[in-house]
């Protein structure tokens, strides 16, 4: 999305790529923690402050394992609630209520972690609040609890369109500014514990074993949420609740494990140099490296890789931890940069598994995660054998993928948050990677189960793990945890016992049954999502509020994305402000802030669209980055290119994004290529042309014919791109001749839009 603000009687709107004004206006949450069950309540304002109806469409995250239990909309004076329906009936009757001109909402899952909310004739004036609840289990982490709600999704490295469709796409705007509040109540143990925030200011009012968590000034939606608890003593819990007719159970595991002498390590460090973590995630996965090293002991094998668009070893294999070793590795820590490109964690996973001949090791993987393609990644993860333990840096790193990851190699993983110290997260995995090998874990229930959810993830000291049963007559009264130890002969165990109480509601029963989706059968896996009222990659929420008949809607939706603000420091662009300094929003709103970001503001904020590892490598405000196109359009017996999809590799990325703009209103891609041809001829000399290069283009040129209004257009578009005066750049703003479209928006349904837009 290409955003721009329009300043009108002393009020400054922030638009779309259209010119329709943003609908999504501040987002509040309260939640809170009981036990180890953490339930959030989110409400997303809306307001439509423009001249039509408009289908408002946003892309936010949940966290890893939460399960959406509710949705609601208030509007009008009403309040309604969702139901989860097969996904194509949802969306088809999502569709038929708007044909209708009637209000309609619809939830969906775009992909892991990943949900999409369509608010659908939301009319001119008019106000919605949509609330949606989630639940989380937490856990104990060697005397720490950690909750983290991710608000923002990064830019990612891949192809997007695979996974998402695309009235899913999450964008990244620079000018959008999403306020954010949130409010927490701890009980119990947690609330006497340590309690602190790395990403947020936050105020703290606790008495009578109770604490409330609130943010000290207003926030954003430019970072993710950290509450951090420590201090605490780690501890097996339980809770049964109602299932229809019969209960489930829920067994929280934290078991002591005997002190073992360990075997050295072998450690493969890996650390993503990519364009999206210069800056603050560059910096602090220096910090953790650095960390890294200092616990290593000489006995251990070790080996540093650095990767982006490729895979570079620090060393030709593993080498000893020796003072020298160490020593030459932390200087290469002091000289990495994020100037690697691309983040081919694929690439770089595979290498390293190879290393020393794929013999066993642990890899630590050091990363922003910011990924689109992740199946293979973690099949892979599963089939190696090879643990990973993940460190997330950033101010909103992709802890599905990470979590996976560890999750499935047996591993585990640890989010720094940008600008936090790494000290405690990477002593908690040297715990973990040092801990002597443990296997054959499972879960005794008593006979009566008639199902069970067997923990996932390896088993650590000190560290919760989560087992689910159901059961058609009483409750269980005990359950038990077993597991074998490397160098212990006989099987360990402990047990814990439920004390007959039973909660009210559903939510324990719908958290189970998240999980025993996973497990199901694939012809069993809708009718479970249905019973249950879980939003799948098969199910989804619905809400239809029909309308009066004056009230009604005359025409189709205009379509409004409201992108994602761009992560706090993410790429190099700004800096994340810290809850110990005077809070301000992500630097890049203040046109001071620095050069680079002055030039983008002054250039109408194209090219942040583009990766920073992109915009490096492509001068974006320079003719001469026009002139190997031109030569390759030259050559004997070249064509015009008929299709962006098309590599052309000497067109910048910035102009490109600009006349793609132009397909999108209507025009032919052919025509778009011709036009820019005929623009550039003129400049085609002083680019370097000769001239029997020039005469094969003017040959070119003769095999087209273009629009008067489009060569118009494509000329301001060029102008705009090659202009080097900022108030020059402003005046040859074009995107308003985009909006007399060159077809009519009300004569295509959503649905059809959607995938055109």
């Amino acid at each position: 999305m290409n955003g721009q603000i329009l300043v009108s009687q002393g009020s400054a709107v922030l638009r779309g790529r259209y010119g329709a004004p943003l609908t999504l206006r501040s987002v509040r949450a309260t939640g809170a923690v009981r036990g180890l069950l953490f339930e959030l309540a989110v409400e997303q304002h809306y307001c439509n402050d423009g001249a039509d109806n408009v289908e408002a469409v946003y892309t936010f995250p949940l966290p890893w394992g939460a399960v959406l239990l509710d949705l609601e909309v208030s509007m009008g004076g009403k309040v309604l609630r969702g139901v989860v329906r097969p996904r194509a009936k949802a969306e088809a009757a999502y569709e038929d209520a708007l044909e209708q001109g009637d209000t309609a909402i619809l939830l969906e899952r775009a992909a892991d972690g990943l949900y999409t909310v369509s608010l659908g004739n939301l009319m001119a004036g008019e106000k919605a609040s949509i609330r949606y609840r989630y639940t989380q289990l937490l856990r104990f982490e060697q005397g720490a609890v950690r909750i983290t709600v991710p608000t923002v999704v990064a830019p990612r490295y891949g192809d997007a369109a695979a996974m998402l469709a695309p009235h899913q796409m999450p964008g990244a705007e620079p000018l959008a500014s999403y306020p954010f509040d949130i409010a927490i109540t701890l009980d119990g143990q947690l609330a006497r514990a340590r309690i602190g925030s790395p990403t947020h200011p936050i105020t703290l009012q606790a008495g009578d074993g109770r604490a409330e968590v609130a943010l000290s000034r207003t926030g954003y939606l430019d970072r993710d949420f950290v509450l951090s608890i420590d201090g605490l003593q780690g501890q097996g819990l339980t809770t049964v609740g109602r299932d229809g007719d019969g209960y489930v159970a829920l067994a929280s595991f934290c078991p002591e494990l005997r002190e073992t002498v360990a075997a050295p390590l072998r450690l493969k460090v890996v650390v993503d140099c990519s364009g999206s973590m210069a800056g603050g995630s560059i910096a602090g996965a220096q910090r953790a490296l650095h960390e890294v090293l200092s616990h290593l002991q000489p006995q251990d094998r070790f080996s540093c890789t650095r990767f982006g668009n490729n895979v570079e070893h620090h060393s030709e294999g593993m080498t000893c931890a020796t003072g020298r070793a160490v020593r030459h590795a932390a200087g290469w820590v002091e000289r990495l940069r994020a100037d690697m490109g691309g983040t081919e964690i694929g690439l770089a996973l595979n290498a390293v598994y190879q290393l020393d001949g794929g013999a066993q090791a642990d890899l630590l993987l050091v990363t922003d995660g910011e990924v689109w393609e992740t199946e293979e990644l973690i099949r892979t993860a599963r089939d190696k054998g090879q643990r990973i333990f993940a460190i997330g840096v950033g101010s909103a790193p992709a802890s599905s993928l990470l979590r996976q990851l560890a999750e499935q190699s047996r591993g585990a993983c640890e989010l720094v948050a940008s600008g936090e110290e790494a000290q405690d997260a990477i002593v908690r995995m040297f715990r973990r990677m040092r801990q002597s090998g443990v296997d054959q874990v499972s879960v005794q229930w008593p006979a009566a189960a008639r199902w069970q959810v067997a923990p996932s993830g390896a088993l650590f000291a000190r560290e919760t793990l989560h087992a689910f049963a159901g059961f058609e007559g009483a409750p269980p009264a005990v359950a038990t945890l077993t597991w074998r130890e490397a160098g212990v002969d006989d099987t360990q165990r402990t047990q814990l016992r439920f004390d007959g109480g039973c909660d009210d509601g559903d939510t324990l029963a719908r958290m189970a049954a998240s999980l025993r989706l996973l497990q199901a059968e694939a012809g069993e896996r809708l009718a479970l999502a249905v019973q249950y009222q879980l939003v799948t990659e098969a199910t989804s929420f619905l809400i239809v509020h029909e309308r009066q008949a004056h009230e009604k809607a005359l025409r189709l939706p205009v379509l409004q994305h409201n992108p994602n603000m761009l992560a706090a420091g993410w790429g190099g662009v700004g800096q994340v402000a810290q809850p110990g300094a005077q809070y301000s929003v992500a630097v890049w709103r203040r046109e001071s802030a620095s050069e680079q970001v002055r030039a983008l503001m002054d250039s109408g904020m194209e090219a942040y669209a583009v990766p920073a590892f992109l915009r490096k490598s492509e001068p974006v405000v320079r003719a001469d980055a026009l002139s190997a196109l031109l030569k390759d359009w030259a050559r004997e017996g070249a064509r015009l290119p008929s299709s962006f999809a098309v590599s052309q590799p000497g067109l910048p990325w910035a102009l490109r994004e600009q006349l793609q703009l132009l397909v999108e209103a209507g025009y032919g891609e052919a025509d778009v290529f011709a036009a820019l041809l005929a623009a550039l001829m003129p400049m085609a000399e002083q680019m370097g042309l000769d001239s029997t290069q020039r005469g094969a283009l003017a040959r070119l040129a003769a095999q087209t014919v273009v629009a008067p209004a489009l060569q118009e257009v494509v000329g301001e578009v060029l102008a705009h791109f090659l202009a080097t005066d900022g108030a020059q750049r402003r005046r040859a703003r074009w995107w308003h001749r985009l909006l007399p479209r060159k077809h009519d928006d009300s004569s295509i349904p959503a649905f059809l839009r959607k995938h055109a837009d």
